[in-house]
């Protein structure tokens, strides 16, 4: 009996470590990084939420090569930063070209505030957001943030800002909210799928290179060790992901189910990524004509996808039809 009871504390001792241990946050690896599963639960089918097809409706040529385009859907209009030239290009949505807005500096970074207005972020004065009206191409007004900006995102009222290694969350007007640190170092850290263990990332603290908005869910990328982070909207880590086929994700955008889309630059491809961060697949590549691709965009409303390239100075609209 002494030796029965002394194997169920053990067991009991075991238990507690194994729940200790365990992190909060969930890493999704790629399928050739998993471990083997066994026979019986493999065989259990799994519906991915990713079930949509991708078809081509137009590509049309945008500007001159190397011009890290970043791109924004507008009710019937198609707007892209022209880093090259300091202005927007607007085209109609069957890639007819509209007009331009010249700005003051170079464009960085753009993103959808309403109908109407767009924020611009720019690369040379990169502590100020420009609130600009793509109908009058006037600015309305200019919100200061507190330190460099990386990238901003809107969703609900909120801008939320990366500067340095911190979000700011703050109102159209610049009116402070909240603040809260980018996803610490640990979670930077790239995995040893061998060991199981966690290596140090050249480049801690670098998520932030890019975000998007679905809800209560905001996702960063890190460029650096090609991963993708998901966490609440303060900034509490949801989970993480990484595959051998994202290669330098650059754009990032989300559709109406929460799913994210990445346009990726090395490796020359989209990836859609589902909600949970479970499921991803390659839904466009090289051979669909891309070379470098940069800036991305949903339209939730009609299901559109804008892709913009780098690498041939092309934009490309597609239709998602999803299963029903």
């Amino acid at each position: 009996m002494e030796v029965i009871n002394k194997k169920l504390n053990q067991l009991k001792i075991g238990q507690k470590a194994s729940a200790l241990s365990k992190p909060d946050y969930e890493h999704h690896l790629s399928n050739q990084e998993q471990e083997p599963v066994p026979y019986s639960q493999a065989q259990i089918p799994v519906k991915s939420p990713l079930m949509f097809d991708v078809h081509l409706r137009h590509k049309f040529k945008i500007g001159s090569l190397l011009n890290e385009y970043y791109c924004v859907l507008m009710n019937k209009l198609l707007v892209f930063t022209d880093g090259d030239n300091d202005r927007l290009l607007i085209f109609n949505r069957d890639g007819s070209y509209n007009r331009e807005i010249e700005l003051y500096g170079t464009p960085w970074y753009i993103s959808v505030i309403n109908d109407s207005d767009i924020a611009v972020l720019y690369n040379t004065t990169k502590y100020i957001i420009d609130i600009i009206s793509i109908k009058t191409g006037t600015l309305s007004h200019s919100v200061k943030a507190r330190g460099h900006i990386r990238v901003i995102s809107f969703e609900n009222g909120l801008l939320f800002v990366v500067t340095g290694n911190m979000i700011d969350v703050m109102n159209i007007t610049g009116e402070p909210i909240r603040s809260f640190p980018v996803p610490p170092s640990h979670v930077l850290q790239k995995p040893n799928v061998k060991s199981k263990t966690f290596l140090p990332c050249p480049t801690p603290s670098s998520f932030g290179w890019n975000i998007a908005n679905h809800k209560n869910r905001l996702f960063l990328t890190n460029a650096f060790n090609n991963t993708l982070c998901c966490c609440d909207l303060f900034g509490s880590v949801i989970w993480i992901f990484n595959d051998d086929t994202m290669k330098y994700p650059f754009g990032i955008t989300t559709d109406g189910n929460g799913n994210v889309y990445l346009t990726c630059n090395d490796s020359s491809n989209v990836i859609a990524i589902s909600s949970d961060g479970k499921h991803h697949k390659e839904i466009l590549n090289e051979d669909d004509g891309l070379r470098r691709p940069s800036g991305i965009c949903y339209d939730k409303l009609n299901d559109r996808l804008l892709v913009c390239d780098e690498g041939n100075g092309q934009a490309f609209l597609y239709d998602i039809k999803h299963s029903t």
